[in-house]
């Protein structure tokens, strides 16, 4: 996601816009105005046109892509992380408190894994839905992140087309003050008075386009803190839970079941290392509920924004026609 340059938590659209207009070289304006053709006013009628159309395109991705229904399956592995972390601990600290009691009191392990055969198998279901969580969650707030960016980008090509009406507009006056031919005077006129009117409407598109960037720009953030949290939960705390759960059960094979004599020095090290491990599911439990929360509010929060932006983009749409 290098590739762009224009981010929700760093944009400030007002030092944007400044810097925009001062940066669109000369050379770009009479680019523009050069698409004028005054024996063509279709080409005033339809200037810059195609920007405000890719603006409602990718509004209309937004709102698609931002949908409550989008929101609602993006975070229904969630729920389904949180009712599986119940069903875990019914099994896993079973498993956990058979092997402290072993490794007190020297005490051969292999019962637990007998009794407890599948404590592996819906671990390793937990990390693969868990990561396939975080992959489909990442994609989703890239996509976001490069909608924002779009409209930013079709926000300067829109600015550079009302600097270049306006130019076309003093090039006009200039005109008419160089020449006599009466048709030609009234030509120009009707010319000025079209481009006028057509600059009137870009900058109407340009208030939406600074409306709906603030809009997008504040639901962005508004998900950051649910995007952090969940990022330290699944890249984090669940990361040290499946570390620390491998290297203890390899450690219990290697040092606890190997051993000649028991070792009530190493075992209690190892009781210790299981009492870490079940605090540390606490921990993904406890920050699981905590999102679970998060994403309630965020819910109704986004829900509100979203109709917001879409009366937004709706209500420019009808003025256009």
């Amino acid at each position: 996601m290098s590739h762009i340059k224009f981010r929700p938590e760093s944009y400030q659209l007002t030092e944007d816009k400044q810097k925009t207009v001062q940066n669109i070289s000369f050379q770009k304006i009479d680019q523009l105005t050069s698409l004028i053709y005054i024996n063509n006013p279709n080409t005033i009628f339809q200037f810059g046109n195609h920007v405000v159309e890719e603006l409602l395109k990718n509004a209309d991705m937004v709102l698609l892509s931002l949908s409550m229904k989008e929101f609602d399956e993006k975070t229904e592995m969630l729920s389904i992380l949180l009712n599986n972390v119940s069903n875990i601990s019914g099994t896993f600290f079973p498993f956990a408190k058979c092997l402290k009691d072993s490794i007190s009191s020297c005490r051969k392990t292999e019962k637990c894994f007998q009794k407890y055969p599948d404590t592996d198998k819906i671990l390793n279901q937990f990390f693969t839905q868990a990561d396939s969580y975080v992959k489909e969650s990442e994609s989703s707030f890239e996509l976001c992140e490069r909608l924002f960016h779009d409209s930013v980008v079709l926000y300067h090509d829109l600015i550079a087309y009302i600097l270049a009406g306006r130019q076309g507009c003093k090039e006009l006056q200039e005109a008419i003050k160089e020449t006599t031919d009466n048709e030609l005077l009234d030509i120009y006129r009707k010319s000025i008075q079209f481009l006028q009117e057509r600059i009137k409407q870009l900058s109407t598109a340009e208030q939406f386009t600074e409306k709906f960037i603030i809009s997008l720009k504040r639901i962005i953030l508004k998900h950051y803190e649910f995007r952090h949290k969940q990022k330290h939960l699944m890249k984090v705390s669940i990361s040290v839970f499946r570390h620390m759960y491998a290297q203890t059960l390899f450690s219990i094979r290697q040092h606890v079941e190997k051993a000649s004599e028991p070792d009530a020095y190493i075992a209690e090290g190892f009781a210790i290392h299981t009492e870490m491990l079940e605090a540390q599911w606490q921990t993904i439990v406890a920050e699981l509920k905590e999102l679970q929360w998060i994403k309630k509010g965020l819910r109704q929060e986004h829900e509100k924004n979203m109709a917001d932006l879409k009366t937004l983009k709706n209500t420019f749409s009808a003025n256009r026609t």
